[in-house]
């Protein structure tokens, strides 16, 4: 499992107080109003609203074929809705692709693992960073003061927010041999290299026990409680309970309940969405 002591926060997350979800500032860090997605005749998503204020960490969950990834697609730029708007930060994000949404402050992961092999853990983790490096490719192949100034500020930044993460000890292994958990917990390292205030993470505990999740359910803790806001797509209702303010179910591409987490997960209509009749 684990270390669980306070580490350094290492990415741009908004000031919370150390309250965990109480700790919220008020604001509203992504708002979806009536957001819909169809492919030709399929409606795959219809009217999706719900607000996820800072300093939270917010549930999607939902059967197979619900429509979350699809919604988190849309939300991260892959992706153009047939309906509906959003917000990030309180700025109209409604349209734009997925670079316009990374620079309003957004990151992301992906439900299968994407490493660059032959990679090192450092290194999976730097790749995160250039998107602030100030040096010129011209530069960068001149070696230019500006260049090693960026390279060392990247080592730096990576070594950070790996310590964060719990995996300063393993940054010289290469990543394809790092446990599947290890191999999750270093794609949320890569996210939070961007320097995001807002993080989505798409079932980042699919297929792990118990040892397996609890550090990433550990990980969602630390960054509410330094100020980041978290959507997470989980399947995993123990996190979910454990770890989420807010849960909101969707079924048949409809939100059909949000409250917080032991509530909303008991609802009638949420265990037929997932057990039937």
């Amino acid at each position: 499992m684990s270390d669980t002591t306070a580490r350094p926060t290492p990415y741009g997350a908004r000031g919370a107080d150390s309250t965990g979800g109480a700790g919220s500032t008020g604001s509203t860090a992504l708002g979806l109003d009536s957001i819909s997605k169809s492919f030709g005749g399929l409606h795959v998503l219809s009217s999706v609203t719900f607000d996820v204020p800072e300093a939270t960490v917010f549930g999607i969950a939902g059967p197979n074929g619900a429509g979350k990834t699809t919604l988190l697609n849309l939300l991260t730029g892959f992706g153009t809705f047939s309906g509906g708007r959003m917000t990030i930060h309180g700025q109209d994000a409604t349209g734009k692709d997925a670079r316009a949404i990374s620079a309003l402050g957004v990151a992301r992961t992906f439900q299968n693992i994407r490493l660059f092999r032959g990679l090192t853990v450092r290194e999976q983790v730097e790749a995160g960073t250039y998107r602030h490096r100030k040096a010129s490719l011209l530069s960068s192949l001149a070696v230019s003061p500006t260049d090693r100034r960026d390279r060392q500020e990247t080592r730096a930044a990576a070594e950070e927010v790996l310590e964060f993460v719990g995996l300063a000890d393993q940054a010289d292994r290469l990543a394809e041999t790092m446990s599947y958990g290890d191999q999750r917990r270093i794609e949320i390292a890569r996210a939070l290299a961007t320097r995001p205030t807002l993080l989505m993470l798409d079932e980042p505990t699919a297929g792990m026990n118990d040892a397996d999740w609890l550090p990433i359910a550990e990980l969602l803790d630390r960054l509410r409680s330094d100020g980041m806001t978290v959507v997470v797509v989980e399947h995993n209702m123990r996190l979910l309970e454990r770890s989420c303010d807010r849960v909101a179910v969707i079924a048949a591409g409809e939100v059909i309940a949000e409250d917080e987490p032991y509530t909303c997960l008991r609802r009638p209509e949420v265990r037929r969405a997932y057990f039937g009749k």
